[in-house]
């Protein structure tokens, strides 16, 4: 009788530790669904205020870019961006300190993203500050140096700048380590490349030395075509891109259309159809002036 009643209560505790195991069980998978449910419920929130923020971001940058093209007189202008993501990092603008001298730029910085929006956002309120130097050199050094004073090691900007005299009617160009301008030569139906050099924004503490400004006399229906490296190294598949010879051909071809806008247009559609819907790598930037 006894050996029946150990039998029946090692049984019953049996089924108790069976029953206190499923029920740990139990309680662990509810623990973990309720973690699971809380990361999960932060991840959402923080991929929002990010995608917020993002948006809030690329709303600024599209801001600061020109919403119309301005009137010079002797030139006619356009330029345009078509992002990589929602916050790039190529920036143009065009400025001017006193209705004579005139000035427009295309810069790439560093990176994609909030970083580089910043920036070129920084970058693009020194040139307006100092325009009133009038030379397009003296607003790259005094640019560079706070640049290097307020930005990262890693954080820098290379552009092309250039400066239209109404008066005299002189084009001046200079680079800071940016890509070759070019020139396309109304009267020989020819597109040259620009006086190359200079170095990056943001990278010495004195770039001086190093800027070749460049100063040109421009015929009527002579071009110059400033632009980011994402034409030339846009992508078409793993191993094709667009390249210079491609870009100068289409240069060449585009610019006796007759205004600056419908150029640009042409530009830009031709490097997106080259691409034929591949990823879009980088920022892809053109500017357009055009001496008339």
């Amino acid at each position: 009788i006894l050996r029946g009643e150990e039998l029946e209560k090692k049984g019953f505790d049996r089924r108790i530790a069976d029953q206190m195991g499923m029920l740990a069980t139990v309680q662990n998978a509810l623990f973990l669904e309720q973690t699971l449910k809380q990361k999960s419920v932060e991840a959402r929130v923080y991929k929002e205020r990010l995608s917020k923020e993002l948006e809030l971001a690329s709303s600024i940058q599209k801001q600061i870019l020109p919403k119309a093209m301005p009137k010079i007189p002797g030139l006619e202008v356009a330029a345009g961006v078509i992002p990589a993501t929602e916050v790039g990092g190529d920036v143009f603008d065009f400025f001017s300190p006193d209705g004579e001298n005139f000035f427009g730029y295309v810069g790439d910085v560093t990176g994609h993203g909030v970083p580089a929006g910043l920036v070129g956002a920084v970058a693009n309120a020194l040139f307006h500050s100092y325009s009133s130097l009038k030379n397009p050199t003296e607003i790259l050094v005094a640019t560079n140096k706070l640049l290097k004073l307020k930005t990262t090691t890693t954080m820098f900007v290379t552009l092309a700048l250039w400066h239209w005299n109404s008066k005299t009617e002189d084009f001046t160009h200079v680079s800071a380590g940016h890509e070759v301008s070019l020139k396309f030569n109304a009267a020989t139906v020819k597109t040259d490349e620009l006086e190359k050099g200079g170095i990056a924004l943001g990278m010495l503490p004195d770039i001086r030395p190093l800027l070749k400004p460049q100063t040109l006399k421009l015929t009527k229906g002579d071009c110059i075509i400033l632009y980011s490296d994402g034409v030339p190294e846009c992508w078409r598949n793993e191993k094709e891109q667009y390249g210079m010879v491609e870009f100068k051909r289409v240069v060449t071809q585009s610019c006796d259309l007759p205004t600056a806008e419908s150029i640009k247009i042409a530009l830009l559609a031709d490097v997106k159809q080259w691409s034929k819907g591949y990823e879009q790598k980088d920022d892809i930037t053109v500017m357009v002036v055009k001496r008339i």
